[in-house]
């Protein structure tokens, strides 16, 4: 098993014994502990047969991508099981020492239909934007100059969590570093909707300023530590003659 294989069995054992141990805060746990053994089955399986052909390094490459939405969706439902309230009060008090008007509020006062348009376009440019690089990345994995980018994307752009930080801005960062790494001539394109979102999410109420900068702060941060531990790879010069 690769450090994506363990880290998300180390995840649903650990939402596991969260469920077990506050089993009376959940109605359904055991369809969640099901899950977690369905999901840990699945991960040891595929991780030993990942080589046994395309198909089964396809479906053992991209498992993270499913469980990229559904741990995220069961954290959202037993983050309540730990404590009994959320914790919103914290992070209004937070922001409103960044910033004099809430942000939510001030976009709404230039609230127009084309400039609503155009955020919900960035925030929706959220959800092509992991599978389509990383897509890229799979499919090229053989050339020489993307050898190992699927598997650094697939290894560090997995993002756990719910509100703060946000996870999707900070997956949306991290995946910008591969951009400009691999893709630099349509990563500044990629950048455009990639800030849109950011402020979408706020326009929309998804999202505090503040969940939004703290994602955005630890997605350029891992980037850098990628950055730094895995150099680019140097590209072949033409041989003269």
């Amino acid at each position: 098993m690769n450090l994506t294989d363990r880290i998300y069995v180390a995840v649903h054992l650990a939402l596991t014994v969260l469920v077990c141990a506050r089993a009376q805060h959940f109605t359904h746990w055991p369809w969640y502990v099901a899950w977690n053994a369905l999901a840990i089955a699945a991960i040891i399986v595929l991780a030993r047969k990942q080589h046994d052909g395309a198909y089964w390094e396809f479906a053992h490459d991209w498992l993270p991508a499913l469980f990229f939405i559904t741990v995220f969706e069961a954290v959202s439902f037993l983050s309540l099981g730990l404590r009994g309230e959320w914790q919103n009060s914290h992070l209004i008090a937070f922001e409103a020492g960044l910033f004099a008007v809430p942000p939510a509020v001030w976009l709404q006062r230039y609230s127009a239909l084309w400039f609503t348009e155009l955020l919900e376009f960035g925030y929706f440019s959220f959800y092509p934007l992991y599978p389509a690089v990383a897509g890229v990345l799979w499919a090229w994995r053989r050339r020489p100059r993307f050898a190992g980018g699927f598997r650094l994307i697939q290894g560090r752009a997995g993002v756990r969590g719910n509100a703060f930080p946000s996870s999707h801005v900070m997956l949306a960062f991290v995946v910008m570093v591969f951009c400009f790494r691999y893709f630099p001539r349509v990563a500044p394109w990629l950048l455009i909707c990639v800030l849109l979102m950011c402020v979408g999410a706020v326009y929309d109420g998804y999202h505090y300023a503040i969940d939004v900068l703290a994602g955005a702060l630890l997605g350029v941060t891992v980037g850098a530590l990628f950055r730094s531990s895995n150099p680019a790879p140097k590209r072949a010069r033409p041989s003269r003659r």
